[in-house]
Order: structure tokens, then sequence, then C-alpha cells
């Protein structure tokens, strides 16, 4: 199946939220139907938000989640628990 690819991406909380080994399936079909130099803007939790051991996310998490993404902006939220707004820009595609 082809796909028409996609310049920007928003994520209100859904790849934070999403259990640790699911994740990589996430990052790959959103990679997957980017176009190079695609923006993904990402509203995130921080890893305590929540009473569980695994939902949340660091900009370093992040970073390592999606392949061939740069995390170019981490802005913190003002919500009284941690919050971001993640900015990752998609690299060129490969040769």
């Amino acid at each position: 199946m082809t796909f028409c690819p996609f310049d920007l991406f928003f994520d209100l909380s859904c790849y934070c939220g999403i259990p640790p080994h699911r994740r990589d399936a996430y990052a790959a079909g959103l990679t997957e139907r980017a176009a190079p130099g695609a923006r993904l803007l990402m509203f995130g939790y921080g890893p305590g938000a929540f009473d569980d051991a695994w939902s949340g996310i660091t900009a370093d998490e992040l970073g390592a989640g999606f392949p061939g993404w740069r995390l170019v902006d981490v802005t913190p939220g003002t919500n009284p628990v941690p919050t971001f707004w993640f900015t990752l820009r998609r690299g060129a595609a490969p040769a």
C-alpha cells in the first residue's frame, strides 16, 4: 500500500500513554507516512505524572524512540504535573 507522505503530525499525549513495548510500532508507522523534513509536534507527560511505572516520556527517550528524527525543541508545559511540548524533525530520505 502506498501512502501520500505528510509534512506535519500532531500528537496530543498519545505516544507517552502507549505502553513502552508498543512505542516502536507507533514511531515506525508515523515515520513510514512522513515526508523528508516532516515535523512532529508532540505534547507529552513526563515520568511520574501518573500512578504507574510506564507512562510518560523524557526527551532522551523520545529522541531514541524516533530513529531518523531529530529532537529540535523541548518546552516545559505549565501543568501542575510534568508536561512538555516536543518538536521533532525527520531527516532526509535514505539514499
